[in-house]
């Protein structure tokens, strides 16, 4: 998940009054996101309502095959994880890159003009 996207849930799951958010007091830069009484109430509900979807979905399935289930869900997830770690890696290099050149030609420009 992006920043961006990250940053809109925050303020969706705020307005809904289901976390709040303060100034992280150890570093000040930041935001501290908490869940409010009626936000972990949902956690519990939400956790619950998963609990007994997954019961029932796997309830179809022997042990063996609920193994081989969860052992291919589980690689699908890393590779799904190891993609976006990828993505986000270059998509950084590229930004320190364009940055790095932004200078550079900056400096040239300084330079140029002296």
């Amino acid at each position: 998940m992006g920043r961006s996207t990250v940053s809109l849930m925050i303020r969706l799951l705020a307005k809904k009054g289901l976390v709040a958010q303060s100034v992280n007091p150890r570093d000040q830069r930041s935001d501290a996101i908490v869940l409010t009484r009626q936000g972990k109430s949902a956690l519990g509900r939400a956790s619950a309502a998963f609990d007994q979807a997954q019961a029932d979905l796997m309830s179809a399935l022997s042990e063996g095959d609920k193994a081989v289930f969860l052992k291919g869900l589980n690689a699908i997830i890393s590779a799904r994880a190891e993609d976006q770690r990828k993505k986000t890696t270059a998509k950084t290099l590229q930004r320190r890159k364009s940055k790095h050149l932004r200078r550079k030609r900056v400096r040239a420009h300084l330079v140029t003009k002296a």
